[in-house]
Parts: structure tokens; sequence; C-alpha cells
């Protein structure tokens, strides 16, 4: 379905903002102008976006007192990407291939935050039925992840 894809950011964060509050975690939205419509259901993209964020302030939080979280909207040839960065935990270079597996937990010290190991593998489901992606980098621990959303575009959807 055609999708906005910044009243979506919007519609998602807004439930979540009183949790980013709480931890004292900045929450920012930063959309390129003239951004194009999406190729994805609304309803399950929301969920998706909605687990990223959860994930973002989980592992920023945990660690951090000056937590921040950046989504930024983007198009690209074929795409509407939405990136999320983090200055948490961020993830080794050895782990970052397990994410996105079914139950599969990283390695974590004392103090980390609880978890099935299912959001991610959800996301990466959900874009893939849509035609799209989900890319996962981190320069290592301690230096925060950005987590990418390649996104259908609605122009380039037959």
């Amino acid at each position: 379905e055609v999708t906005d894809p910044q009243t979506l950011i919007e519609q998602t964060t807004r439930p979540l903002m009183p949790r980013y509050e709480m931890a004292e975690c900045d929450l920012s939205i930063t959309a390129s102008p003239d951004l194009p419509f999406a190729w994805c259901d609304p309803r399950r993209m929301r969920r998706v976006i909605y687990n990223l964020l959860e994930n973002a302030l989980r592992y920023t939080s945990s660690v951090r007192d000056d937590g921040e979280v950046c989504i930024y909207l983007e198009a690209e040839e074929s795409f509407v990407v939405c990136t999320v960065v983090d200055n948490g935990r961020g993830i080794a270079p050895n782990q970052l291939k397990l994410l996105g597996q079914k139950f599969a937990r990283l390695v974590r010290g004392e103090g980390s935050p609880d978890g099935m190991g299912l959001g991610l593998n959800f996301a990466i489901g959900i874009l893939q039925l849509s035609g799209g992606r989900l890319t996962i980098d981190s320069p290592g621990e301690g230096l925060g992840t950005i987590v990418k959303c390649y996104i259908p575009r609605a122009d380039q959807h037959p």
C-alpha cells in the first residue's frame, strides 16, 4: 500500500516518547525534503520501526546517561531508507552476523536488557515480504549501532 514514510515514523514514535523521556534519551527525526512515498503494509512497518526504536532505547539507556537515537529518512533510487542510529552499547564485529537469527541473543555482561531475540528476525521478514531489506552495522562495542531499513518506493512499484 502507498504510505507516507514521514507520517509512519511520526505515528510510530509518538507512543514511545514517554519512555524515551523517562530514560533521558533524546530521539530526533530528520527527513529529506521531497521524500517519496513508500510501498509497504503500514501496520506491519510501524511494528518493525517500533521494534528497532525499542531496541535502540534499550541498548542505549542501559549504558549511557546521554543517550541519543536519531532517525534519518532519505530516498535512494529504488528505496526509501529509514536509518536508526544510536550511541549505545554497539556490537562486536564477530557478533554482527548473529543478529536477525531467530532467538539469537548477543553475549552481554551483567545488566543486559531482556529480550527473546525475535524482534530483528521479525523486522527482516517483514521487509523481505515487501521487497526491502534490513542492514545492521556497528563501529564496535561501546560505539553505537546503525540499522537501515530499505523500504521499496511506491513510484518504483509496478
